[in-house]
């Protein structure tokens, strides 16, 4: 019995110590692993992951400047029911109408998806649009997370009196 649990034991960690070892970091004393290449982590994508990298949360790739300028948020007012969009910019902030917010978008994705300890845009297809956001409420830091398009309720923004959702991506 405890050579069956020394087994199991020993399987574990070694399972457990040779997670993330498919991947490659490009310069090991600067730090940087934005130029983390994929190899086996991505087997499960449908098309080539070849070109693609894992990518710091608040990196903007180039294939998205070119194509995107920011984002659309939509504002609810949860006691008047009132409503309306702001179009955001990339990396401004940016003042939410007439609200005590402002809003930084450090990220946008257009195909988001997590992979070997960072994130992926699989494509440029709009299969899982999510923006990395910063909400400001009376210039304080109140909110830093991932606001998905189609799933809206996931990381939600809680606010006694608004409600923020991640319309689309604004293309140029």
């Amino acid at each position: 019995m405890k050579h069956l649990l020394f087994i199991l034991l020993s399987s574990v960690l070694l399972i457990s110590c040779s997670q993330n070892t498919n991947r490659s970091v490009g310069s090991e004393n600067s730090g940087d692993t934005s130029k983390t290449s994929l190899t086996s982590t991505t087997s499960g994508f449908s098309g080539s992951t070849s070109n693609m990298k894992l990518t710091k949360p608040t990196e903007l790739l180039p294939e998205i400047v070119e194509k995107y300028s920011g984002i659309r948020v939509k504002l609810t007012n949860s006691k008047t029911k009132q409503s309306f969009e702001v179009d955001v910019p990339f990396n401004t902030r940016t003042a939410l109408g007439d609200t005590p917010f402002e809003l930084v978008v450090s990220s946008f994705f257009t195909d988001f998806t997590m992979s070997g300890g960072g994130v992926i845009n699989k494509s440029m297809e709009e299969l899982n649009p999510a923006a990395s956001v910063i909400i400001y409420k009376n210039g304080e830091e109140v909110f830093n997370k991932w606001l998905f398009e189609k799933f809206p309720d996931m990381h939600q923004f809680e606010d006694p009196e608004w409600d923020f959702v991640m319309v689309k991506g604004v293309k140029k």
